[in-house]
């Protein structure tokens, strides 16, 4: 700070207003000092005036020295100004001048550079750089373009695609193959061209047994061949050696036809002598185009030997016979009578054996049943009363074992029923007055061996249902068999798989689990019953179903059981002609399952009526687990037909 120093008047005395003592102004000096004016600074001394101390000012400086100053970067403002006997001020910060920042004149950079100088600031400019530098570069495989601008004080490129240099290909160049591969480098394409080898490789090869040549050639950048065939190396054949047969086996090796040949067989080891029948022959074997032969030679028929004889009943001799090509015999001797009664005596004539004449049981008695018995080799003749049945209801008739059929008019009144009676001329007549007391007997099967099932086949062999009577209004009865009688029948099942039908048509439709009996399907399976339904797509034509679908007479099933079971069915009999596809009488072209009908089918030629079938019928062997061809169709069975056209059994 400059202080301004100020003159001052001379010859004014200022008391301090104690009266000091004081020889010399040295004695005065400890009144040397500053004071304030406002902002002016008094320096004031003590000097000795007749010994008297006084106070003289010597000069003054004004505090008030304001201005701006630079501290580096910074502009400040001093306030100056006078206190307690000195000039004193305060600092202000005015700002940094060290305002650094760039701007854009134009494509170009500028800097600004701002300083503190002589208490005031100021900017230096400065060019940084253009940034109009455009140009080419790479990136990767790919130019691109680079376009410099100045914006908000900084350089920017533009960049733009131009093109990619990847644009690698294969070209020819005669025979041999020229690979390019694009690159980019200094922001231009260029290209580098490597040769990958000339096609024109010319060979033979193998595929197989064939000879095969391959002639190379460029194209399209690629390598290519043209194959041509040569030769097909298997020519193979047989020839003969002697009596060897060789086998020569041609190949392709490496190229080209090779041929290796090696022995088959020897044919001499077909000589010897062996038997056909009773005849010894000697065969030859030898080698002739390439395969064996055998010469054939007749050496003896054994049968030439053969001597016989009759011995009572007897026949007796030498059977000569041939046995590993030659020829033996072993006596033989025996019976011509076959032991039994019936079929007459048996001889032996000229060394054979003739039946004899059967024996003729005839008593003349036209109501007995004549029978030769073997168990008394003898003939036994027994009555028959039912030859003798005159059909009339009234009357009683019987066989007598000497004088045939006798007949005797006394009216049975049994024989008529409750409602009717004989009237003396042999005919049951129907009584008005018995209305009231009329009991007809029952037209219903019935249970005779008490096994709760109606009529099964334990009752009748045949299963057949007879009704002891008809009633029809208590009128005259009859004694007539009933072919609309209801019957019952058990069908086993095997174990395993079985083909089964339903041989009779019940009252009401029925499924597998109404008409089983101790049955388990095999596993657990639900679906365990199967049957060939013809219009099904495919040759898979089978469909599964479960115990509760409906099943029906004339249609055949399988079945896959845990054991051997039984099915029991109640209904009425049907024939061939109900056969068919579910319960109809239709056959259709290709294959079928039938069922059987209720009795029992001895010769299936019979019964095609207008089917031409070309296989079958086929059973199923559950035992050997194998189908079987048969003529016989047995009730509860069904089988395989295959037929050319629809049609229907019968």
């Amino acid at each position: 700070m400059k202080k301004i120093i100020l003159p001052l008047v001379v010859g004014i005395l200022i008391s301090v207003g104690v009266m000091a003592y004081c020889e010399t102004s040295s004695d005065c000096a400890y009144l040397d000092g500053y004071y304030c004016d406002g902002n002016l600074l008094i320096e004031e001394i003590g000097i000795c005036v007749d010994f008297e101390c006084y106070l003289e000012p010597i000069g003054s400086v004004d505090c008030n020295d304001d201005g701006y100053s630079c501290d580096g970067d910074d502009l400040w403002y001093y306030d100056g100004y006078c206190s307690g006997g000195g000039c004193t001020g305060e600092w202000t910060y005015i700002e940094d001048c060290n305002d650094d920042y760039t701007y854009c004149d134009g494509a170009e950079k500028w800097g600004v550079n701002g300083y503190c100088s002589g208490g005031s600031c100021y900017e230096e400019l400065y060019l940084i750089e253009n940034c109009d530098n455009n140009y080419n570069y790479c990136d990767g495989a790919e130019v691109w373009w680079a376009d410099g601008y100045c914006s908000g004080g900084s350089c920017y490129e533009e960049l733009t695609f131009v093109e990619g240099c990847n644009n690698d290909y294969s070209y020819c160049s005669g025979s041999e193959v020229i690979d390019v591969d694009g690159y980019c480098s200094g922001g231009s394409c260029w290209e580098d061209s490597t040769s990958m080898g000339d096609c024109d490789i010319n060979y033979n090869y193998c595929d197989g047994a064939e000879v095969w040549y391959a002639d190379g050639y460029c194209s399209k950048g690629s390598c290519f061949k043209d194959l041509s065939f040569v030769d097909d190396c298997n020519n193979d054949y047989s020839y003969c050696s002697g009596d060897e047969v060789w086998e020569n086996n041609g190949y392709c090796d490496g190229g080209g036809c090779a041929e290796e040949s090696y022995a088959v067989e020897n044919c001499n080891s077909y000589d010897g002598f062996f038997c056909n029948l009773d005849e010894v022959w000697e065969s030859n074997g030898y080698c002739r185009e390439g395969g064996c032969l055998e010469a054939l030679t007749f050496i003896e028929d054994c049968n030439y030997y053969d001597y016989f004889n009759c011995e009572d009943t007897f026949v007796v001799g030498e059977d000569w016979y041939c046995m590993g090509g030659g020829c033996g015999y072993e006596g033989i001797a025996y019976d011509c009578d076959d032991g039994l009664y019936c079929n007459g005596q048996e001889t032996c004539q000229d060394a054979a054996c003739f039946d004899g004449i059967d024996i003729e049981c005839d008593d003349i008695v036209g109501c007995t049943n004549d029978i030769c018995n073997e168990d008394i080799d003898s003939c036994v003749f027994t009555v028959d009363d039912v030859k003798c049945d005159d059909e009339n209801m009234c009357t009683y008739e019987y066989c007598d074992l000497y004088n045939d059929c006798q007949y005797s008019n006394e009216p049975l009144a049994m024989d008529c029923g409750t409602c009717a009676e004989c009237d003396g001329t042999g005919l049951c007549i129907y009584d008005e007055l018995q209305d009231s007391d009329c009991d007809c007997p029952n037209d219903g099967c019935t249970d005779d061996n008490t096994d709760g099932i109606i009529d099964a086949f334990n009752d009748y062999n045949e299963a057949e249902c007879e009704a002891i009577y008809t009633c029809n209004e208590c009128g005259p009865t009859t004694t007539e068999p009933d072919g609309k009688c209801k019957t019952a029948m058990k069908i086993p099942i095997e174990q395993y798989v079985s083909m089964f039908s339903i041989p009779l048509v019940p009252d009401a439709d029925v499924t597998f689990n109404d008409i089983q009996n101790g049955c388990n399907f095999r596993m657990n399976i639900t679906y365990g019953i199967t049957y060939w339904d013809p219009f099904n797509e495919g040759d898979d034509k089978y469909v599964y179903i479960d115990a509760n679908t409906i099943l029906y007479p004339g249609q055949g099933y399988f079945t896959t059981q845990a054991n051997e079971c039984e099915v029991i069915i109640e209904g009425y009999r049907f024939s061939i002609d109900y056969a068919g596809y579910m319960g109809t009488d239709n056959i259709y072209e290709g294959w079928n399952i039938i069922g059987a009908p209720s009795d029992e089918v001895t010769n299936f030629d019979r019964v095609e009526g207008n089917c031409k079938v070309v296989s079958g019928p086929w059973g199923f062997d559950a035992e050997n687990y194998e189908f079987v061809r048969t003529e016989r169709l047995g009730p509860g069975k069904s089988y395989f037909i295959k037929t050319t056209s629809d049609c229907n059994l019968g």
